[in-house]
């Protein structure tokens, strides 16, 4: 997931309790063999999410940890060897995922919420570790809005700490945050789009939506999402969809649409963009 620009007054991010000291401190331990800058060996990758101040910094949250796309390659941005499950970056610049402890690493199965406020360089617990592993995280300026797939319920928090649980019978595959308004959208298990206008408190489906896995939005509000075929699909302003053009191939792992309107897709073919909202893929370097 990522964060596009937002409007004036919204920007969006994408029960519980504290961890001790100790606890706090291994679960986010850098292996001793993995440093930021080093080259990142990426087996698989849980989502992208790009940096709202760079647009050209695109975050990778792999099974061996976090890492940044370069044009010489991926790059470790933490020392953390952690299973990113779950992944997006706040209207702050605040990283937020979940997961699992990494190779050499310490710590509950379940690292519940974990926060970065330098960059993902480290992360520190925030909540529900032991208990909570998100598998779809949006944030937006009320809060944190996340799927838990210990449990099957769509997790609300405003604050990272308190949580309110509500039932995803479906499931989510991906949460998004609408930065022009205080809609939530979700693609479920079953590939249904559904809108929120509550936090995230209630779905409904999106008429006339297409089968979705992924969605993101553009800066302007304006929706993409990649169905099942693998075609990339706009959402217009008048409720109808219309087919961008571009298709992600097999192997589909992570869409997401940068600040500049860029948009990023990683498929089996490897990293790609798209600077024309979705008529056209390119391969870039480094991947």
């Amino acid at each position: 997931m990522t964060r596009p620009r937002h409007a004036p007054g919204r920007r969006r991010a994408r029960t519980a309790f504290l961890l001790a000291p100790l606890l706090a401190l291994a679960a986010c331990s850098e292996a001793p063999d993995a440093e930021p800058g080093q080259p990142l060996d990426v087996t698989h990758v849980h989502g992208l999410a790009v940096d709202p101040e760079d647009p050209q910094r695109v975050f990778v949250a792999t099974h061996e940890g976090l890492g940044a796309w370069t044009e010489d390659g991926v790059e470790r941005v933490s020392g953390s060897t952690a299973d990113f499950m779950g992944f997006t970056i706040g209207p702050d610049g605040t990283l937020y995922g979940s997961g699992h402890p990494g190779r050499g690493e310490d710590g509950p199965s379940s690292l519940g919420l974990i926060r970065s406020d330098d960059g993902g360089r480290s992360w520190e617990p925030v909540s529900l570790a032991g208990e909570a592993d998100f598998h779809a995280l949006a944030a937006d300026d009320d809060g944190v809005v996340g799927y838990d797939a210990n449990t099957g319920q769509l997790r609300l928090s405003p604050d990272g700490e308190q949580w309110e649980d509500v039932d995803a019978p479906d499931g989510f595959l991906d949460l998004a945050a609408d930065p022009a308004s205080a809609r939530f959208l979700g693609t479920t298990g079953q590939g249904v789009l559904v809108a929120s206008e509550d936090g995230g408190r209630t779905f409904d489906p999106v008429p006339e939506a297409p089968r979705l896995l992924l969605v993101d939005f553009f800066s302007d509000g304006t929706t993409l999402g990649v169905a099942a075929d693998g075609s990339l699909q706009t959402g217009l302003a008048d409720g109808s969809w219309e087919d961008s053009g571009a298709r992600a191939g097999e192997g589909l792992q992570a869409m997401a649409v940068g600040p500049d309107g860029t948009v990023w897709v990683l498929d089996g073919e490897g990293l790609r963009r798209s600077t024309d909202r979705g008529r056209t893929l390119e391969s870039v370097p480094g991947w």
